[in-house]
């Protein structure tokens, strides 16, 4: 996955977590009675596959560690850890002990590292310019990936504390980067796509806290669902901007983000039961999965040609 000239930034990081959560929406289906086990199981190999292979592309060009300083791109070094929970509740499923151990090591790994990426935003704060809506990965994504996680394994004190710990940091960063949003300047075409990012942390708290209370809907349950519905407009109103905008590494955001709407909304239509429920999940796993595929399609295109890969800067 690398090009003579090109180079592997941590953002490609979210080819390996949106697959995985495709594979969560298709595995969360198939609970449901909805779909076949099979699906669930490919994604999430090919997810393993494609997050080894970036680990091992960066560790020979030794960049693996060091770029979380970066103001641009070091947010979406939180992906190389998010997406080793990701696939560490995936290997769950089928290996409980050995699953839960990579989910708690790369959980464990996330919280370290968030918390040296928020030291270094303190001691040096990033200007406005840089800032962008990646800077809720590290901290209020991983918090809240992490307690949704810490809940599936049985562990509902350590899920209460990383959510909480999620929230805070959504009421602090999500704050500052609303901020930056509506006052700052407006952000460059390659970050455009990180916008998706921003209708992540009502779902992924809704997630968390279904997984926590045993899925139970009450105020706080309902709440966090009108936030991601509203989200989810917002998201639509953006789209004439997203469809404009050059198709690069940073159109994973996509995936990831869409992925784990597709699994909260189908926790809401196994919850609530609508008329034509089976026929609705159908439209929502559907719709996120042709448009991952049409995502990954045009990145296989873009490497073949050589335009995908960010150019790698002169020595």
């Amino acid at each position: 996955m690398r090009s003579p000239d090109g180079r592997i930034t941590p953002n490609l990081f979210g080819i390996a977590t949106g697959t995985a959560g495709l594979g969560a929406a298709w595995q969360v289906a198939h609970g449901q009675g909805l779909v076949p086990d099979w699906p669930a199981a490919a994604l999430f190999a090919l997810a393993a596959a494609v997050w080894l292979a970036l680990v091992v592309a960066r560790m020979r060009s030794r960049t693996l560690v060091g770029e979380w300083r970066d103001p641009v791109l070091g947010p979406f070094v939180s992906l190389v850890p998010i997406g080793g929970m990701v696939l560490g509740l995936a290997l769950s499923t089928y290996a409980p002990t050995a699953g839960g151990a990579v989910f708690a090591v790369f959980a464990l790994a996330t919280l370290v590292l968030a918390a040296r990426i928020a030291a270094c935003w303190a001691a040096h704060p990033p200007s406005l310019r840089t800032l962008h809506s990646g800077y809720l990965l590290p901290t209020v994504a991983g918090g809240l990936l992490a307690a949704a996680g810490f809940a599936r394994t049985g562990q509902l004190d350590s899920a209460r504390i990383a959510f909480g710990s999620g929230l805070a940091c959504w009421a602090v960063l999500g704050s500052i980067v609303t901020v930056r949003l509506l006052r700052g300047p407006r952000l460059p075409a390659a970050l455009i796509p990180t916008l998706a990012i921003e209708i992540t942390p009502p779902v992924l708290a809704g997630n968390a806290l279904l997984a926590i209370n045993g899925g139970r809907i009450d105020a706080l349950t309902c709440v966090f669902g009108v936030w991601a519905a509203v989200a989810t407009v917002v998201q639509v109103v953006l789209l004439r901007m997203y469809l404009r905008s050059p198709f690069a590494p940073g159109m994973w955001a996509f995936a990831f983000a869409y992925a784990a709407t597709a699994t909260y909304a189908l926790h809401w239509i196994d919850l609530t039961r609508p008329p034509g429920a089976a026929l609705l999940a159908a439209l929502v796993l559907t719709a996120v999965t042709g448009l991952i595929a049409g995502i990954a399609v045009r990145t296989v295109v873009g490497i073949r040609r050589g335009t995908f890969l960010p150019v790698a800067p002169a020595a």
